[in-house]
């Protein structure tokens, strides 16, 4: 009796990491477009979102300079996310706040 449970444990199993493999995908490549497209499109995103007062006074390109460096994160962070990679810059970076060496 043990064993079907046992197989069907594993069956869900890679059916539930199927579909975490395939939503990580999903969710990276939306980053990834969003971010492209800020770089792509930056007057549209200046026109919508207006300018960033902090950008034009401290980056010399001001708010398209400010709109196309948060793209490139953005793609960045949609490559991390695609390839299951993302969980190491987290902790890197916000690790220290919480005790994590």
């Amino acid at each position: 009796m043990s064993q079907p449970l046992l197989k069907d444990y594993a069956v869900n199993y890679i059916m539930y990491s199927r579909i975490h493999m395939i939503a990580r995908i999903i969710i990276g490549v939306i980053i990834l477009a969003v971010g492209a497209l800020m770089v792509i499109k930056t007057e549209s995103f200046l026109k919508i979102f207006g300018r960033v007062q902090w950008a034009e006074v401290k980056l010399g390109g001001g708010s398209r300079l400010f709109y196309k460096l948060l793209g490139i994160v953005g793609i960045l962070i949609g490559f991390l996310v695609i390839t299951n990679m993302w969980q190491m810059p987290i902790i890197w970076i916000f690790g220290p706040l919480f005790g994590q060496r």
